[in-house]
């Protein structure tokens, strides 16, 4: 986040140069014109890259919680909804609610390669794929189980299992006082 917004800002200056630049020269043909309008979207890019930066950086949920209630085989899921564009920029996040059955969601063990320059890094994420009905194949709804830079190549597989043997074989809850990734075991 911290390079979207200093991204944001250092386009937006930029821009703005631009339009400075174009304006104490004047209008001397198509080449000047192309100028003025590419600085200006350049400007209403970058703003929107560090506004938006700004606002996942300081203003996201703190907390979106995922629920597994084995009594009733299901997973509740709470979170945040955001809106892309312009007008979802300045828009509440409104605070959604799904539900889904146990027996429609597959999970998948995603891993991310990136890099930075220096290093390789990757990044495993536990993913729940969520079919439409027990004879439709097609997703409904997938999201990602826990953080996936707390994750590891051992991690994902344990939280799994733990969370497949709570559901399906009336595993253990968690132990007093520890927390796995914002999850609850109902």
């Amino acid at each position: 986040m911290f390079f979207g917004i200093l991204g944001g800002l250092t386009f937006t200056s930029t821009g703005a140069w631009g339009v400075m630049e174009f304006f104490d020269r004047g209008i001397n043909g198509i080449l000047d014109i192309i100028f003025l309008s590419v600085s200006v979207c350049t400007i209403i890019g970058a703003l929107y890259l560090a506004i938006n930066s700004v606002r996942l950086e300081l203003f996201r949920p703190v907390d979106e919680p995922i629920i597994f209630d084995r009594k009733h085989s299901k997973i509740y899921r709470i979170f945040r909804e955001s809106f892309v564009g312009w007008r979802g920029l300045f828009m509440r996040w409104p605070l959604r609610f799904s539900e889904h059955d146990w027996d429609l969601v597959d999970a998948e063990h995603q891993t991310i390669v990136a890099t930075n320059g220096s290093t390789i890094m990757r990044y495993h994420a536990l993913m729940f794929l969520v079919r439409k009905s027990q004879n439709d194949f097609s997703l409904d709804a997938s999201f990602i189980v826990g953080n996936s830079s707390q994750m590891g190549e051992l991690t994902v597989p344990a939280v799994w299992e733990h969370i497949r043997r709570f559901m399906e074989e009336n595993g253990p809850h968690l132990p007093l006082g520890e927390t796995a990734f914002e999850l609850t075991f109902l």
